[in-house]
Formats: structure tokens, sequence, C-alpha cells
């Protein structure tokens, strides 16, 4: 969870409306590179950004799941099968119906998917909208924001025969580097440098099939 607050004459971090403890900005590295991909991406000018504070809530993330399962009419969700168990009770405490599939080596298994999604019969005509969430390790590609694969993908390498005109500057696929999600100083710093995460939500499937085509040029890209 992202918020823009103002900046206090004090320097200090301001404590939210009703809140009775003070707000925890985040992690440093995380605030540093939230704010240069603002002023590279051209969506907030660095005299804003020095007028406000940039806090990342540490559990915005299931915040936001809450809020989508408030919103959404009831209805079935596939999930991978161990499960995120905190927000898959809140989804069945909201009606909403689990779908769990085990994984395999790739990730979730296609076949089994496959066979549930048969038995369900009519169900499966019901429509919907769907969204994925993946977590990808590479065995020698670079992921970190510094990498040529991140700056090709967000249209910051430098070249303007590879980023397009600057008029048209917005990230062709953006995904979270995996060193942003593994503990700094921890035994995975080394392998969070080689992953990242990305998630489609409510995307059509020429869209999806796109971006998979565009990070294949991104990785044929890096690996040049």
């Amino acid at each position: 969870m992202l918020k823009l607050w103002p900046r206090s004459p004090s320097g200090l971090t301001p404590i939210e409306p009703r809140s009775t403890t003070a707000v925890q900005p985040g992690s440093p590295n995380l605030l540093a590179s939230v704010r240069r991909i603002y002023i590279e991406q051209g969506w907030l000018s660095e005299e804003v950004l020095n007028r406000q504070e940039i806090i990342v809530g540490a559990s915005g993330a299931t915040s936001l799941l809450e809020a989508v399962a408030a919103i959404l009419p009831p209805g079935l969700v596939i999930t991978t099968d161990p499960i995120y168990y905190i927000f898959c009770e809140l989804l069945q405490r909201q009606g909403f119906e689990l779908l769990a599939v085990p994984e395999d080596g790739q990730g979730i298994d296609t076949s089994i998917l496959r066979t549930k999604i048969d038995q369900l019969g009519d169900r499966r005509h019901d429509g919907g909208q769907a969204g994925f969430y993946f977590y990808l390790t590479f065995k020698n590609l670079p992921t970190h924001d510094r990498s040529p694969l991140f700056r090709y993908l967000a249209r910051c390498t430098g070249d303007e025969s590879v980023d397009g005109p600057s008029a048209h500057r917005y990230g062709r696929v953006v995904y979270v580097p995996g060193e942003f999600c593994v503990a700094p100083g921890g035994d995975l710093v080394e392998i969070g440098q080689r992953q990242l995460r990305i998630a489609y939500g409510f995307e059509e499937s020429s869209e999806i099939e796109w971006a998979i085509r565009v990070m294949g040029d991104a990785a044929a890209y890096a690996s040049s």
C-alpha cells in the first residue's frame, strides 16, 4: 500500500487520522526505488515528491485483497494448494467458493486445473474474470531494477531506438524485482537478483499474450 503524505515542516512522519501509532514509512531501499521510478516514468516531478512523504504499509497487500473481497460479488476463486490461508479464510467468510489446485515444479498443475474446470459442468461457462500471480526464478538472467531486462520493460535504457519516443514512455510490462521480496542480508539475496514477481488481473487474453511476448523480447535484449 503506497501513500503520499504532505511532508511535515518538522521532517517527522505524520500520524494517520484516527490512528494511535505513528506511521512507519517502510524500507528505505524500497522508498528510494519508488521515488526514482515515479520521477523516471514522469508520473510525478521531483519538486512534487520533495513536498511529500512516501509511506509503504507493511500489510497493504492484504488490506487491498480484503477490499476487493468486500466489493466483488461472491463467486468461485481458483487458487494454488497450499493456499494463502489468511486470505482464503476471509474469502470463505465472505461467501466465496475455493477451488484449490496443487502445484508441480512449474507452478499450478495445469492438467489438474483443466480437470477441475471440466468438473464444474455448466458453471464453467458463467463467465467471470481471472487474475494470475507468478514468482519466477531465472538461472542466469538478472531482474533487479538496474538490469537490462527491467530497463527494457520500463523504457529507461537511455536508447531511444529501444525505449521509443519520449512522449510514450509508459512501461511496457511492470514487475516487482525479486530483490525487494527477500530479506536484506539474508540467505536469498543472491537468488533474489534473478527473481521477479508479476501479476495479471482482469486483462484480456490478448493483452496477456502480448505481455508474454514482450517479456520474451526483453529477455532476448538482456541476453544479447
